[in-house]
């Protein structure tokens, strides 16, 4: 084992690199693999390097904004964190949690640390786009939760932050993308947050309550387990009394307790949209008989609160119940 690749990143790493062809890589593909130390991603978790890490984030995203870096100065006398503040001169916004604050808005401020190795540090006049959460415990305030969310614009307008699917010592890990493509590709992916969208793609809908939360052991350890009881099911066939939903814990580097917080409380009603998950359904020693595993298809986006009146997702505006489920039942591809 390399001497800085932490030990518990060992098996999820070779969880990774064991998926079955069906991921889009061959033998040789795999043979020729950069290794971690090459890629020097500790503590980072390998996945975060794929476009379904990218994805995961985006998604779980609560603002995504294009803008140049005006300012960052160090907070003093803090217990924080997140100790500098960035101020962020407003493009575009591509997705915002609160619309009436978005609105004329030329300008926003968010709490990070500084990027480290291997990624270049942001500095006073870099344009940038970056995937931003909340201290949702604190004070609310907009966070940069990891390196990973900060993608850089070249003044030619490229962007250089997009990390193969299987970078390759001939293939390296960095590929350039056009500001035009890359905001075009991040524009459909949030178009298919929409209930609609979810509804039509998701494998699995069901209603039920959360009877237990525990974190994975293992290969599965950067994943939140919560146990349902079934109450519903709107598409997917799924018969069990109970079901295990994984969620990415979305512990990272930077991240504060709050963005590792649980996406499931023990009592609450949900509704989910759910896909097998390919890597953890695998045959593997922790799973000799290959049994189907389920994944919150988008993470938090995929996991709705139901209350008496109410359905509500965090980041979202609450729904009408019958609003809601009426959805559900029109966009259903059976």
């Amino acid at each position: 084992m390399p001497r800085f690749l932490h030990p518990c990143l060992a098996p999820i790493l070779l969880s990774v690199l064991l998926v079955p062809s069906a991921a889009g890589a061959d033998n040789d593909v795999l043979e020729n693999m950069i290794s971690p130390e090459d890629l020097q991603i500790f503590p980072y978790r390998y996945v975060d390097y794929t476009q379904e890490g990218h994805d995961y984030r985006l998604w779980n995203s609560r603002v995504v904004v294009l803008g140049q870096i005006e300012s960052i100065r160090t907070i003093e006398g803090t217990e924080k964190l997140l100790d500098r503040s960035v101020t962020l001169r407003v493009e575009s916004f591509l997705l915002m949690d609160r619309p009436e604050l978005q609105k004329n808005k030329k300008e926003i401020r968010f709490r990070c640390l500084p990027l480290r190795e291997p990624f270049e540090d942001m500095k006073e006049g870099d344009r940038c786009l970056v995937l931003l959460n909340r201290d949702d415990n604190t004070d609310n305030a907009l966070i940069l939760p990891a390196d990973f969310n900060y993608y850089p614009v070249s003044e030619e307008g490229v962007v250089k932050k997009l990390f193969k699917e299987f970078p390759t010592k001939d293939d390296p890990r960095v590929r350039e993308i056009s500001l035009s493509a890359f905001l075009r590709d991040i524009r459909n992916k949030l178009r298919a947050i929409s209930i609609e969208e979810q509804a039509r793609k998701a494998e699995l809908l069901l209603t039920g309550t959360v009877t237990d939360t525990h974190q994975g052991k293992d290969t599965e350890s950067d994943y939140f387990i919560a146990e349902i009881a079934v109450e519903k099911v709107f598409k997917g066939g799924y018969e069990k009394d109970l079901i295990k939903i994984y969620a990415l814990n979305d512990m990272e580097r930077h991240t504060l307790e709050t963005l590792n917080r649980p996406v499931f409380r023990e009592g609450q009603k949900v509704f989910i949209f759910a896909n097998k998950d390919p890597t953890l359904s695998a045959q593997r020693p922790g799973n000799p008989s290959a049994e189907t595993h389920w994944k919150a298809y988008m993470g938090q986006q995929s996991v709705w609160s139901i209350f008496k009146r109410k359905v509500w997702r965090r980041g979202a505006l609450a729904i009408e119940h019958d609003e809601f489920f009426q959805i559900i039942e029109d966009n259903i591809v059976r």
